[in-house]
């Protein structure tokens, strides 16, 4: 699947049967309003056996993953954060003209499920869009299978072979495991530092705003 053309790009919409989200960028800015550094600050003030390594640290994924016990507080954090966080711009309109195209969705993120599933369901998307049970998110026995590794987007392709599924996000490990799995990549990147590293990771296709794949899809199915 080349999305290095925009012909390519036009294509790989259309053809897509089965589109996976990450959570926190496409969907929504889960920490937009709720600190992410505060967060992991409070994950380490409560690990008084945290390495010296990870102090200062700000990302809370690289936190949980090296101590998984802190999952459950780390979840109730992002629980709590998606009561407020806002929708990424754009994303109610992709989602509504990709579910004219007959594309089906779910999510693989690193954040709890239950996190994804409560924001969902505040916009009232968790059901017909976004079906529960294609949800897919950080398991607290299994920090360890986070992305980069493939095991969420396999689970999200939900039998669905590789040529029919794009994936939609907005981090590095989101190109690794897309990659792994062996599905279509499309980069969100709303700062020009992210699309560097994206493209620097091998993503083809990176854009700015959510509406440039708006545009790529007519806004009705051709009969």
């Amino acid at each position: 699947m080349d999305l290095s053309r925009p012909d390519g790009r036009h294509a790989a919409v259309l053809r897509a049967r089965r589109v996976i989200w990450d959570f926190d960028g496409p969907l929504c800015g889960l920490f937009d309003g709720y600190p992410a550094t505060d967060v992991a600050d409070e994950l380490l003030a409560s690990a008084p056996e945290a390495p010296a390594e990870l102090q200062g640290a700000t990302d809370t994924h690289v936190v949980v993953r090296a101590l998984p016990r802190l999952e459950p507080l780390l979840a109730a954090h992002e629980i709590e954060a998606a009561a407020t966080a806002a929708p990424t711009p754009g994303s109610d309109e992709l989602v509504a003209v990709l579910l004219t195209h007959g594309a089906t969705f779910a999510v693989a993120s690193n954040n709890c499920a239950a996190a994804v599933r409560k924001h969902l369901a505040d916009r009232g998307l968790l059901g017909e869009a976004f079906p529960p049970e294609a949800i897919f998110g950080r398991e607290p026995d299994g920090v360890g299978r986070m992305k980069p590794d493939p095991y969420v987007v396999v689970q999200a392709m939900g039998g669905h072979p590789p040529a029919e599924c794009l994936m939609i996000g907005d981090s590095v490990a989101d190109v690794a495991a897309a990659r792994a799995a062996g599905v279509g990549f499309v980069g969100y990147a709303n700062r020009e530092e992210k699309v560097r590293l994206l493209r620097d990771a091998g993503a083809q296709w990176v854009v700015r705003h959510l509406d440039e794949l708006t545009r790529a899809l007519p806004p009705t199915p051709s009969r």
